[in-house]
């Protein structure tokens, strides 16, 4: 028994629909490599009239950075706008936006994407985490030098929501 679904050419689904969303981490590329004919397939789609987005569950990256990796050497992609990206950090600020009016400052921990993107919103961004330099000289081998340091931390009562992606450089100084 066959429990595969069937193939459907992009030909018939340009027939049926207009718009297009499209995940970007797996669908259209893994990490730097392309997947397929992928854009050339959505050059083909936006050619006939159709309206494409794209989205990723990324935080790292703002639209900007999403933008320019598509328009890069390895994807070619050049008719691609960042009004038309939507990675997980733009969607972090428009919701804030959209639904905590009183908001005007976040605690954030992620990536400068993150940082960017809320930013973009007009959002006050604490939080974003140390200096290269900072990191260089910290050290926080020392117990008591780690809750000094965490004492020491004030909590701004503007602060009205904490804002989390991925966090590569993560420590307990994020201020």
């Amino acid at each position: 028994m066959n429990t595969m679904p069937p193939v459907v050419k992009i030909d018939e689904l340009a027939k049926k629909y207009k718009y297009f969303l499209f995940d970007c981490d797996g669908v259209l590329w893994f990490g730097s490599n392309h997947i397929g004919q992928a854009f050339r397939n959505i050059e083909k789609l936006e050619a006939d009239g159709h309206k494409v987005f794209f989205i990723t569950n990324l935080a790292t990256i703002s639209r900007k950075d999403m933008a320019a990796k598509m328009m890069s050497d390895t994807f070619k992609y050049d008719s691609v706008k960042p009004e038309s990206c939507y990675p997980a950090s733009t969607l972090a600020g428009l919701h804030v936006v959209q639904n905590m009016p009183d908001c005007k400052k976040v605690w954030m921990i992620g990536a400068q994407g993150l940082k960017d993107e809320l930013e973009n919103f007009g959002l006050e961004v604490k939080g974003y985490g140390l200096t290269d330099e900072e990191k260089k000289n910290s050290n926080f081998d020392n117990m008591q030098e780690l809750i000094s340091t965490l004492n020491d931390t004030e909590i701004d009562p503007e602060i009205k929501a904490v804002v989390q992606g991925s966090d590569y450089d993560i420590n307990l100084k994020k201020n």
